[in-house]
């Protein structure tokens, strides 16, 4: 009985990990993928509120899993110094943030196969020279960070992560700005209505 119990707890520590976040600790699942979602001041008031469907806090989304022993989270951006705009960082480094005011962890459980698939999808996109879309635009072969994790998602399996493109009529300030009087986009939150993900962790700062 012992046996089984020492044993119980061994897989249960192999199967999980866990992630230091400020105080909290987190447990998070090697068999699951995330989608991690972070809010800032200076974007709160603008693309949380007028782009979102429901969620008036997350500001950028990226796709966390373990990646040789680490969790990664696997993100495009416009703030990045590096050759490409697709960068993998920490739940540390994601998260800190001068004006960092919200954080979220969304989970995914998944198979060993959907999982092996996953980080070929993405180690396809790390081996390319990634730019953030700052236009917004379809089909120009750069990336927005909640564009870039719904064509992952739906590489990984068209049927389960198949995500509309929502429709948007822009105000005159957002119209000058993208030359366009509507816009087709993925929100930062375009996953959070699907059964399959579940908000394991959040935090406003």
């Amino acid at each position: 009985m012992r046996l089984l119990i020492l044993f119980c707890l061994l897989y249960s520590t192999a199967m999980h990990s866990q992630e230091k976040i400020g105080s909290a600790l987190l447990s998070l699942d090697k068999n699951s993928f995330y989608l991690v979602c972070r809010g800032t001041q200076q974007k709160i008031g603008f693309i949380a509120e007028d782009f979102n469907t429901s969620d008036k806090f997350s500001t950028h989304v990226g796709i966390g899993i373990y990646e040789k022993g680490r969790f990664l989270i696997f993100n495009v951006t416009n703030a990045s110094l590096e050759e490409s705009d697709l960068v993998q960082e920490t739940l540390t480094a994601f998260s800190n943030l001068a004006d960092i005011r919200y954080l979220s962890l969304w989970e995914c459980h998944s198979s060993k196969k959907e999982l092996f698939k996953l980080k070929k999808i993405l180690r396809s996109y790390i081996s390319r020279r990634i730019s953030f879309d700052t236009d917004f635009a379809e089909n120009n072969s750069k990336y927005y960070c909640s564009e870039f994790c719904a064509t992952v998602l739906k590489t990984l399996n068209a049927t389960a992560f198949s995500f509309p493109l929502l429709e948007k009529p822009l105000l005159p300030l957002y119209s000058t700005v993208l030359h366009r009087n509507v816009l087709k986009y993925y929100p930062v939150d375009f996953f959070q209505k699907n059964p399959k993900f579940h908000k394991v962790f959040e935090q406003f700062y």
